[in-house]
This record gives structure tokens, C-alpha cells and sequence, in this order.
């Protein structure tokens, strides 16, 4: 069953991008409502943001020419 609902998720939104008028239309005879997958977020850990930290200071600093 989740596997035919992943498949009926990616096809409404291959139809949403290709289609929106269709896909409207589809939606409104099915009776279901889409909503449009989570953007992907970073999981922010402490070597991420000491890692990021010095990346900015390297790069803030005046380069000799």
C-alpha cells in the first residue's frame, strides 16, 4: 500500500510540473489534496557550525597580493 501512495505522490507531482491544469483537475475528481514534499533541511551539528565558523574567518581576512 505505501509503495502505490509513493507512486501516486510522484506522478501527481511530475503531472503538477508538467500539467497544472490536469493535475488540478485530477485532484478534484480524486478527492485529495497535495501537498508538496519537505524542503531538505541540514541536520546542524557542532562540527558543522566550528567547521563553518572557520571558513568564514578564513575567508574574511584580507589576501596579500
Amino acid at each position: 500500500m505505501l509503495m502505490g501512495l509513493d507512486r501516486r505522490r510522484k506522478m501527481l507531482g511530475y503531472l503538477r510540473r508538467v500539467n497544472y491544469s490536469t493535475f488540478e483537475n485530477t485532484c478534484k475528481e480524486l478527492g485529495i489534496q497535495y501537498s508538496p514534499p519537505q524542503p531538505y533541511t541540514r541536520r546542524i551539528t557542532k562540527r558543522w557550525m566550528v567547521k563553518k565558523a572557520l571558513c568564514i574567518k578564513v575567508w574574511s581576512r584580507e589576501k596579500p597580493l
